[in-house]
Protein backbone atom coordinates (compact mmCIF):
# COMPACT_ATOMS: atom_id res chain seq x y z
CA UNK A 1 0.00 0.00 0.00
CA UNK A 2 2.86 2.38 0.78
CA UNK A 3 4.24 2.06 -2.76
CA UNK A 4 0.92 3.15 -4.26
CA UNK A 5 0.91 6.31 -2.13
CA UNK A 6 4.51 7.04 -3.07
CA UNK A 7 3.65 6.59 -6.74
CA UNK A 8 0.64 8.91 -6.47
CA UNK A 9 2.70 11.47 -4.57
CA UNK A 10 5.50 11.22 -7.15
CA UNK A 11 3.09 11.68 -10.07
CA UNK A 12 1.45 14.64 -8.31
CA UNK A 13 4.85 16.19 -7.60
CA UNK A 14 6.04 15.76 -11.20
CA UNK A 15 2.79 17.24 -12.46
CA UNK A 16 3.25 20.18 -10.11
CA UNK A 17 6.82 20.73 -11.31
CA UNK A 18 5.78 20.48 -14.98
CA UNK A 19 2.82 22.88 -14.78
CA UNK A 20 4.72 25.25 -12.48
CA UNK A 21 7.61 25.31 -14.93
CA UNK A 22 5.28 26.02 -17.84
CA UNK A 23 3.66 28.86 -15.89
CA UNK A 24 7.04 30.32 -14.90
CA UNK A 25 8.23 30.22 -18.53
CA UNK A 26 5.06 31.87 -19.86
CA UNK A 27 5.20 34.49 -17.11
CA UNK A 28 8.81 35.19 -18.06
CA UNK A 29 7.76 35.67 -21.69
CA UNK A 30 4.96 37.99 -20.53
CA UNK A 31 7.30 40.27 -18.55
CA UNK A 32 10.13 40.02 -21.09
CA UNK A 33 8.40 42.55 -23.35
CA UNK A 34 9.27 45.55 -21.19
CA UNK A 35 8.68 48.52 -23.52
CA UNK A 36 5.72 49.67 -25.54
CA UNK A 37 4.98 52.10 -28.31
CA UNK A 38 2.09 52.99 -30.59
CA UNK A 39 1.98 50.88 -33.72
CA UNK A 40 1.26 52.19 -37.19
CA UNK A 41 -0.65 49.45 -38.95
CA UNK A 42 0.51 49.05 -42.55
CA UNK A 43 -1.41 46.00 -43.78
CA UNK A 44 -3.92 43.41 -42.57
CA UNK A 45 -4.28 39.89 -43.99
CA UNK A 46 -6.34 36.79 -43.31
CA UNK A 47 -4.22 33.63 -43.28
CA UNK A 48 -5.49 30.10 -43.71
CA UNK A 49 -3.84 27.89 -41.10
CA UNK A 50 -5.75 24.80 -42.21
CA UNK A 51 -9.11 23.93 -43.76
CA UNK A 52 -11.28 25.45 -41.01
CA UNK A 53 -8.86 27.60 -39.01
CA UNK A 54 -8.05 31.16 -40.01
CA UNK A 55 -5.91 33.80 -38.32
CA UNK A 56 -5.27 37.48 -38.82
CA UNK A 57 -1.82 38.80 -39.64
CA UNK A 58 -0.83 42.44 -39.20
CA UNK A 59 2.16 44.20 -40.69
CA UNK A 60 3.10 47.25 -38.66
CA UNK A 61 5.78 49.80 -37.86
CA UNK A 62 6.77 51.41 -34.57
CA UNK A 63 9.41 53.71 -33.14
CA UNK A 64 11.97 52.30 -30.73
CA UNK A 65 15.19 53.72 -29.27
CA UNK A 66 17.05 51.96 -32.09
CA UNK A 67 14.95 53.66 -34.78
CA UNK A 68 11.90 52.74 -36.78
CA UNK A 69 11.13 49.02 -36.73
CA UNK A 70 8.94 46.99 -39.10
CA UNK A 71 7.39 43.70 -38.09
CA UNK A 72 4.53 41.31 -38.74
CA UNK A 73 2.45 39.43 -36.23
CA UNK A 74 0.00 36.54 -36.52
CA UNK A 75 -2.65 36.91 -33.82
CA UNK A 76 -2.84 33.96 -31.45
CA UNK A 77 -6.37 34.77 -30.31
CA UNK A 78 -8.97 34.58 -31.67
CA UNK A 79 -8.87 32.04 -34.47
CA UNK A 80 -11.74 31.99 -36.93
CA UNK A 81 -13.70 29.17 -38.56
CA UNK A 82 -13.98 30.90 -41.95
CA UNK A 83 -12.40 33.85 -43.77
CA UNK A 84 -15.67 35.83 -43.75
CA UNK A 85 -15.75 36.03 -39.95
CA UNK A 86 -12.08 37.03 -39.92
CA UNK A 87 -12.76 39.79 -42.44
CA UNK A 88 -15.69 41.11 -40.42
CA UNK A 89 -13.50 41.20 -37.31
CA UNK A 90 -10.82 43.07 -39.26
CA UNK A 91 -13.24 45.94 -39.86
CA UNK A 92 -13.44 46.46 -36.10
CA UNK A 93 -9.69 45.98 -35.52
CA UNK A 94 -8.70 48.49 -38.22
CA UNK A 95 -10.37 51.29 -36.27
CA UNK A 96 -8.44 50.61 -33.06
CA UNK A 97 -5.19 52.20 -31.90
CA UNK A 98 -2.72 49.36 -31.40
CA UNK A 99 0.13 49.24 -28.91
CA UNK A 100 3.18 47.14 -29.69
CA UNK A 101 5.21 45.52 -26.93
CA UNK A 102 8.90 44.90 -27.54
CA UNK A 103 12.16 44.07 -25.79
CA UNK A 104 14.24 47.13 -24.96
CA UNK A 105 17.52 45.57 -26.12
CA UNK A 106 15.96 43.66 -29.05
CA UNK A 107 13.17 45.76 -30.57
CA UNK A 108 13.02 43.41 -33.55
CA UNK A 109 11.19 41.02 -31.18
CA UNK A 110 7.76 42.52 -30.76
CA UNK A 111 4.15 41.53 -30.25
CA UNK A 112 0.73 43.12 -30.55
CA UNK A 113 -0.80 40.75 -28.00
CA UNK A 114 0.69 40.63 -24.53
CA UNK A 115 -1.53 37.96 -22.99
CA UNK A 116 -1.20 37.09 -19.31
CA UNK A 117 -0.94 33.27 -18.92
CA UNK A 118 -4.15 32.78 -16.88
CA UNK A 119 -4.66 29.22 -18.10
CA UNK A 120 -1.14 28.17 -17.10
CA UNK A 121 -1.58 29.86 -13.70
CA UNK A 122 -4.83 27.97 -13.04
CA UNK A 123 -3.23 24.67 -14.10
CA UNK A 124 -0.25 25.29 -11.81
CA UNK A 125 -2.51 26.21 -8.87
CA UNK A 126 -4.70 23.13 -9.37
CA UNK A 127 -1.65 20.90 -9.69
CA UNK A 128 -0.19 22.39 -6.52
CA UNK A 129 -3.49 21.75 -4.73
CA UNK A 130 -3.51 18.12 -5.85
CA UNK A 131 0.10 17.74 -4.71
CA UNK A 132 -0.75 19.12 -1.26
CA UNK A 133 -3.82 16.89 -1.11
CA UNK A 134 -1.84 13.71 -1.85
CA UNK A 135 0.87 14.79 0.61
CA UNK A 136 -1.80 15.18 3.29
CA UNK A 137 -3.36 11.81 2.39
CA UNK A 138 0.05 10.15 2.45
CA UNK A 139 0.73 11.47 5.98
CA UNK A 140 -2.79 10.63 7.09
CA UNK A 141 -2.51 7.04 5.86
CA UNK A 142 0.90 6.62 7.53
CA UNK A 143 -0.53 7.56 10.91
CA UNK A 144 -3.13 4.81 10.69
CA UNK A 145 -0.87 2.12 9.24
CA UNK A 146 1.90 2.68 11.79
CA UNK A 147 -0.39 2.05 14.80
Amino acid sequence: MSNIWKLLLGVAFLSCVWTGGKFAYELYKYFDYDCSSLAVMEKWEVLSLNEDKYAVQAIYAFNSPKGKQYASYIFKKPYFKNPTSAESNLKHWKGLNWRVWYKKNHPERSTLQRLFPFKAAIHAALSLGVCFYFTYLFGYSRRFTST
